[in-house]
């Protein structure tokens, strides 16, 4: 039986968790349509596990974050240090940032095509090892920005209850518990570098139109890792942020955060609230999410990043005719005057 792609990210992603029954049960309920056994999954599984040794380092986990990553131990036993090819003088100022652009991962949301809480996670927690793969040179940190739709929320539109696997609640305490795992496997993947993480909320996190507009599950989720990290000894930088818009300081320049930005900058009425947003906030680079769909365009030479996202076709995208393939964005931010490397991660449907 053939291994496809997204089997072999699960694996990837779950390459820690050991060979236990239950696991199995659990990547088979993910992927029905291809039935492996036992002894071939666990065969893989001791493969996958086996290619991820030389990029995993042997130590340097703090005693804060070990509790949360114990999961991890076995892989990490399984590696040896390995020190990346330094490709230029390791100063602070000439290390590039990496900026991870998250957004509309919509947990709870279930569609046609299969996505559901556990993919969900499985998709989350496959990010730091994805980019550990393209990213080899080294970096002054790691700003991971959450922009909004986290959680699909409840209420949204008339009929999203029967397309939810679960209350808003327990989408929230899913979702905390996903990006904290990631977060702690981003620390394993890249020691030494600083982590930070920079917020906006989105619009199906909304509880409602009557309500303040900061009352937002979306900020709950990151309510919960602002105290987590608190409680952890604080081995990520958290800026905590409930509003639309929010400028973060990345290597010398500013990225302007908003969640549903425009759709694109094809008319003037587009660009003209770039306009507005450039002298309300001043920024070098502008990112959001939204329109599930990524792209990468310029505005008088400062870029502006629309993300995609990792729920995939539901019946709005099919009414709209619309099928983009599920993918994140990231930056790689060099300094002032100069314009950032970009490109994506990309899952299968």
């Amino acid at each position: 039986m053939t291994w496809t792609q997204a089997e072999t990210d699960w694996l990837l992603s779950h390459a820690a968790h050991g060979l236990s029954q239950r696991g199995y049960v659990e990547f088979q309920s993910i992927f029905p349509a291809n039935v492996h056994s036992l002894t071939a999954w666990r065969s893989k599984l001791r493969r996958v596990r086996k290619s991820l040794a030389p990029v995993l380092p042997a130590a340097g986990v703090s005693d804060a974050r070990e509790e949360r990553l114990r999961w991890l131990r076995d892989v990490i036993a399984d590696g040896k240090d390995v020190r990346v090819p330094r490709g230029v003088t390791e100063t602070v100022t000439t290390r590039p940032s990496l900026v991870v652009l998250l957004s509309d991962m919509h947990f709870g949301e279930l569609t046609d095509d299969g996505y559901c809480l556990a993919v969900a996670a499985q998709r989350v927690l496959s990010v730091p090892v994805m980019l550990k793969r393209r990213h080899t040179e080294p970096l002054k940190e790691i700003v991971i920005i959450l922009a909004g739709d986290i959680v699909d929320g409840s209420g949204v539109f008339r009929s999203q209850r029967a397309r939810l696997e679960c209350n808003a609640l327990e989408q929230v305490r899913q979702a905390m518990r996903a990006l904290w795992d990631m977060l702690g496997l981003f620390a394993v993947l890249f020691p030494d570098v600083v982590i930070r993480v920079a917020t906006v909320p989105g619009n199906h996190g909304r509880v409602s139109h009557d309500h303040h507009e900061e009352a937002n599950w979306d900020n709950a989720v990151y309510s919960m890792l602002s105290v987590a990290n608190e409680m952890a000894g604080y081995p990520y930088q958290v800026e905590l942020n409930f509003k639309k818009f929010y400028v973060v300081e990345v290597n010398g320049t500013k990225g302007l955060i908003n969640h549903k930005g425009t759709k694109h900058l094809g008319t003037p009425a587009m660009m003209k609230r770039y306009t507005g947003w450039e002298k309300r906030f001043g920024f070098d680079w502008f990112v959001h999410g939204h329109w599930h769909k990524f792209g990468v365009n310029t505005w008088f030479n400062k870029l502006v990043m629309c993300n995609g996202s990792t729920a995939g076709p539901n019946e709005l995208s099919d009414d709209m005719g619309v099928l983009d393939p599920l993918r994140q964005g990231w930056i790689l931010v060099r300094g002032p005057g100069l314009f950032p490397e970009t490109g994506c991660l990309e899952w299968s449907f």
